[in-house]
């Protein structure tokens, strides 16, 4: 079980930064309209929201696969995966239909019960692998300082990255002109009859 959870670990690190990258290769105005479709999260707030997500995810995922602070990084990944359960399990309450935006335009798979309970599973052992470190100590060296450094450094990059690249796409959204009405339409010309009519008068 313990040889089997450190797989799992790795492997859900693996799944996090694949999930970073295709969503950071998809255009900024596809993403925030990924976040929008949940309606959870206040428009003016949505750049920060996804440039937090993205650096989580990088400096979660760099960390799972390093083993660095495991009982640290096991339970935040756990808290990650929890949000995104909970985002999916809201919008299915609430009868929203929307495609869960995991990895970007690489995949269009519709939110679903299915993806909460895969979700919970994560949760799950993930919160075991925390479980198993004996003794619980949360800081174990200088490689995991080394590995949570360059992996924060990267994640704090791409999160101010994002951050700068979808607020332009917030701030041309909102200060956009609106569309402009239809122009109304001509007059009817007079008839024939009250033109006939005024020149007997």
């Amino acid at each position: 079980m313990p040889a089997f959870s450190s797989v799992f670990r790795v492997l859900v690190g693996v799944v996090l930064l694949v999930a970073a990258a295709a969503q950071h290769r998809d255009p900024p105005g596809r993403r925030l309209d990924a976040i929008d479709r949940y309606r959870m999260v206040p428009r003016p707030l949505q750049p920060a929201c996804l440039a937090v997500l993205t650096g989580a995810e990088i400096l979660l995922g760099a960390a799972l696969i390093a083993g660095a602070h495991r009982v640290i990084t096991c339970i935040a990944g756990g808290l990650l995966f929890v949000c995104f359960a909970a985002a999916m399990a809201q919008a299915l309450l609430r009868g929203i239909v929307t495609e869960c935006g995991c990895f970007g335009s690489l995949t269009r798979t519709r939110v679903s019960w299915m993806l909460v309970a895969r979700n919970a599973v994560v949760v799950v052992m993930l919160f075991l692998e925390a479980a198993s470190k004996r003794p619980w100590v949360l800081v174990t060296g200088r490689g995991d300082a080394v590995v949570l450094t360059a992996a924060g450094c990267v994640a704090l990059a791409a999160a101010a990255l994002t951050g700068v690249r979808l607020s332009r796409v917030h701030r041309r959204r909102t200060s956009a002109p609106p569309s402009p009405s239809a122009p109304p339409s001509p007059s009817a010309p007079p008839s024939s009859s009250s033109s006939e009519s005024g020149a007997r008068i």
